[in-house]
């Protein structure tokens, strides 16, 4: 009897002691996944926990390197799946490269179980080649500029541009096939057969009362509006106001937006002067500034679609006299002068928190698609573009300087005007394209 009851104690006890600690020592049994989408840089991975013999899971992964059976020690990704299957990406690896992977899980105890090893190899990475195609033309404005009348209604009625310029401003190179125009709207002074002056400083000049337009070694353009001379008082609303534009059709060589993986527009921008010239009590913030946009056209050229035809100026600003700093807040407007809606891109999205009042030089280099795409989607909300995909749009023109609807001597400089079609091609190892 005695025996007897000292084995049923010894069983009891030995019983309560394992109930205490289940799976202190256990280790987990897994089975590792074979690796799926596997690119040259990255892959997926995991694994299938088979057995945990009781004990709580508190971390599974996998992990990798490039000898056999990684360990936790090597490097390793955690899963944050739940359930015994579970995977995850492993990136930053090598290209045309033979891995091993295996699947990993730890204890609460801090016990680590290991699934089988499996090995890989990454993809070769292809060469990636950049068709480069630029839209400006004349970017150095070595052509010349040719010459608008001093009312757009002229050359409404008159056929077009290029049956109505009155003059071609050619700086010695090639000006008697411009590309660029220059658009002098409602001035009082005509640059037409303003004779060119050379400056000390080496700039090639052309000026008059209300405007002064110069061509520098750097390639740089001065473009200048002395609305001082240009308006007997203050302007009022609803009066025109005088422009000093610089512009390009692009015609057959107008980007498709869909066509290109990303269209990069650049520029260097300088405010050299802007003094109010306004009498006291007469300047008006509403009416009354002096103003540096650049505009694209922006057109829905697919013959197929609803929205065929629809276009918009699609705006990048830069100074206004008005604002100090740059503002960071898109703005949609009714252009009535051109029946046209006008998207404006927040100014910091181009610039940057900078000052342009600070008389430095400022440079530009965006990406238009995504500018672009959030344009249309505020196009939609005006009723414009509600049928319209990227795939669909053009864009046909620009043109940037000054419009002036206040007194104020304005002059800037501005150079490394581009916009580059970009697409990315596989080149096959031939390296990179133009």
């Amino acid at each position: 009897m005695y025996i007897f009851l000292m084995l049923l104690l010894i069983i009891i006890t030995l019983s309560c002691s394992d109930e205490e600690s289940p799976g202190s020592e256990v280790i987990p049994h897994l089975l590792t996944s074979e690796p799926t989408q596997i690119t040259d840089s990255s892959a997926v991975v995991g694994g299938k926990i088979t057995e945990t013999f009781g004990a709580g899971i508190v971390t599974k992964g996998v992990c990798y390197g490039l000898d056999p059976d990684p360990t936790r020690e090597d490097e390793r990704v955690d899963c944050d799946t739940t359930g015994t299957d579970f995977s995850c990406q492993i990136t930053g690896l090598l290209s045309d490269t033979v891995y091993h992977v295996r699947a990993f899980a730890t204890t609460a105890q801090g016990v680590t179980g290991y699934g089988n090893d499996i090995a890989f190899r990454t993809k070769i990475k292809e060469a990636v080649c950049e068709v480069k195609t630029g839209i400006i033309q004349d970017t150095l404005f070595e052509k010349g500029f040719a010459l608008t009348p001093l009312d757009p209604a002229i050359v409404q009625q008159g056929g077009g541009f290029e049956k109505t310029y009155v003059d071609t401003l050619d700086f010695g190179g090639e000006g008697s096939h411009p590309v660029w125009m220059l658009a002098q709207w409602y001035s009082k002074y005509d640059l037409a057969d303003t004779p060119l002056k050379k400056d000390t400083d080496g700039s090639l000049v052309y000026a008059n009362a209300g405007k002064k337009f110069a061509l520098y070694p750097d390639h740089s353009l001065w473009m200048e509006v002395d609305a001082g001379n240009e308006y007997d008082s203050a302007r009022v609303n609803g009066q025109p106001w005088p422009h000093l534009l610089i512009a390009q059709n692009f015609g057959a060589g107008s980007p498709k937006v869909g066509d290109a993986d990303r269209l990069e527009f650049s520029m260097e921008l300088k405010i050299e002067k802007c003094e109010n010239k306004m009498a006291a009590g007469t300047y008006d913030p509403n009416i009354h500034t002096a103003q540096s946009p650049f505009y694209f056209i922006l057109v829905n050229d697919n013959p197929n679609s609803d929205d065929y035809g629809q276009k918009i100026w699609f705006g990048l600003p830069s100074f206004d006299y008005r604002y100090q700093t740059l503002r960071d807040n898109e703005i949609v407007l009714w252009d009535i002068g051109t029946g046209m809606y006008i998207y404006d891109v927040p100014e910091t999205k181009i610039w940057g928190h900078v000052s342009l009042h600070d008389g430095q030089w400022h440079t530009t280099r965006i990406d238009l698609i995504p500018l672009i795409e959030r344009a249309v989607q505020a196009m939609r909300e005006k009723g414009l573009f509600r049928n319209t995909v990227t795939g669909d749009l053009k864009i046909t023109g620009m043109n940037f300087g000054w419009e002036v609807p206040g007194t104020f001597d304005a002059a800037l400089r501005v150079r490394g005007i581009s916009l580059i079609s970009i697409k990315t091609t596989s080149c096959n190892g031939k390296g990179q394209g133009n």
